[in-house]
């Protein structure tokens, strides 16, 4: 895969033979992206896609740290995709998140998620917002080769 990112952020990779775990951090955790790509061999059909993006969204319901303001999903040639925004809420920080997902009838299923610190107290509005596009930039930039 490819990932631009500026200078500065931290980035961390896990890797095992079935799944691919990369983290990319901004200076003091104002902003992350995280992307995460593993297979799940019970994703094998439009239907199973459909029925886990459908328990993905319910599982929001039960997450105490996590709110969803707004899913979307879409089915079409064999892969389905999401995409999910509200605010969650790590180390005591909340954040504003957006989070896109592909899954293939193969069972490849690929969740990248961006999200960036809320606390006035830490960013002004035009901070926030810079991070935002950001954010924004990095998740575009990921590329599968």
């Amino acid at each position: 895969y490819s990932l631009a990112y500026p200078d500065g952020w931290n980035l961390k990779e896990e890797n095992n033979g079935s799944s691919r775990d990369v983290l990319i951090v901004a200076p003091a955790g104002k902003a992350f992206v995280r992307i995460a790509g593993f297979k799940d061999e019970s994703v094998n059909s439009a239907a199973t896609i459909e029925a886990s993006m459908a328990a993905y969204k319910g599982s929001f319901e039960s997450k105490q740290d996590e709110v969803l303001k707004e899913f979307k999903s879409e089915m079409g040639d064999g892969i389905g995709g999401f995409m999910a925004s509200g605010r969650m809420r790590t180390n005591d920080v909340i954040y504003q998140f957006l989070e896109k997902g592909l899954l293939a009838i193969n069972g490849r299923v690929l969740v990248v998620r961006g999200a960036v610190d809320t606390t006035e107290a830490t960013m002004t509005q035009a901070e926030f917002e810079a991070q935002v596009k950001v954010v924004k930039q990095i998740m575009e930039s990921f590329a599968v080769k």
